[in-house]
């Protein structure tokens, strides 16, 4: 029998497609093993966001490559999408002089690029039949962003924000909570969820209705899309009492830089409302430290801030030059 192996850098997007890519694998007679390994096919669901993920693709084709030499080796994700063209160089750190040999296959989307900013996306209308080990299932409602921050390439390599039916999520996460009870809404740009006739509020009051559903949570959502309508519907008991809310910086004069769409007074207050409302609420968020400009004063002002805010928690990433953006 064939075996496959996949290794998932990035977000919980990558993890759902993931999943998707490898229950079809295995529909097809395939059996999954470890990344480490000896496999026939080694597939790289691979992240552009940072530069430390963007060496580590390379350190997983070359690790695919070492435990079998004659392995069928595919890049999926957002860099396959940004740089396609790419990967004919890892041959340098691999030592092959066969470039063909290296990457044999790379997801691309041929409409993606920097002057349409479309994309066509062969994951968008996925569903799922099972989440195999985990007690929680990732549910993904949304691609793209339209945000445009002044740091990020994501925009470029997902393209424009599109939405899948809502019709959709609701069968799928009914066939999901067959296996599991806690379900993760996640996407590109989740807060702006929108079909065409239900947004984001529409769609998690129709899910927290579901029988088996115990617990339901958001991967991430920005301050400006938290309505007061939904911060009511963070009061359900079957919502997740814990909310990711990316601020990045807390210094008014990056933010602007950053083209983030609040300054600290509007972030304050809501987080301060969203507690007020939910006073048990574990809040979370992401931080960029060393953008360009920002100064030693610029950096206290936002450290200072933070201890204002108290996050339960901080992914903090150091600026990622990156080619095309800002």
């Amino acid at each position: 029998m064939r075996t496959f192996a996949i290794y998932i850098l990035g977000c919980k997007v990558n993890h759902y497609e993931a999943t998707y890519v490898k229950e079809k694998l295995i529909e097809n007679g395939l059996i999954e093993v470890n990344f480490n390994d000896k496999a026939d096919i080694y597939l790289i669901f691979t992240c552009c966001v940072t530069n430390v993920a963007e060496s580590k693709t390379r350190k997983y084709i070359h690790r695919a490559k070492r435990n079998n030499p004659d392995s069928y080796i595919g890049v999926i994700g957002c860099l396959s999408q940004l740089k396609p063209n790419d990967f004919n160089e890892y041959d340098l750190i691999i030592g092959s002089n066969n470039k063909e040999e290296i990457v044999n296959y790379v997801l691309e989307n041929k409409k993606a690029n920097l002057v349409k900013k479309e994309i066509d996306d062969k994951f968008d209308n996925l569903t799922l039949n099972s989440y195999p080990d985990r007690s929680r299932a990732f549910l993904k409602i949304q691609d793209g962003c339209n945000q445009y921050c002044t740091f990020c390439i994501i925009p470029y390599s997902r393209g424009k924000e599109r939405s899948k039916n809502h019709n959709l999520i609701i069968e799928e996460a009914k066939i999901l909570l067959n296996e599991v009870n806690e379900i993760v809404l996640t996407g590109i740009h989740t807060g702006r969820y929108n079909d065409g006739e239900y947004n984001l509020y529409d769609l998690l009051n129709e899910l927290l209705k579901l029988d088996n559903l115990k617990t339901i949570r958001l991967s991430s959502i920005e301050i400006n899309e938290i309505s007061d309508e939904l911060i009511e519907l963070f009061k359900n008991p079957k919502f997740g009492k814990n909310i990711h809310i990316p601020v990045q910086s807390l210094s008014d004069e990056i933010l602007k830089l950053m083209h983030r769409p609040y300054d600290y007074k509007y972030y304050k207050e809501r987080i301060d409302y969203i507690r007020k409302e939910i006073p048990d609420i574990s809040i979370s968020t992401d931080l960029i430290v060393g953008f360009p400009q920002e100064s030693d004063e610029l950096f206290d002002i936002t450290y200072n801030r933070l201890k204002e805010i108290k996050f339960s928690f901080i992914h903090v990433f150091p600026y990622s030059r990156k080619k095309d953006t800002v």
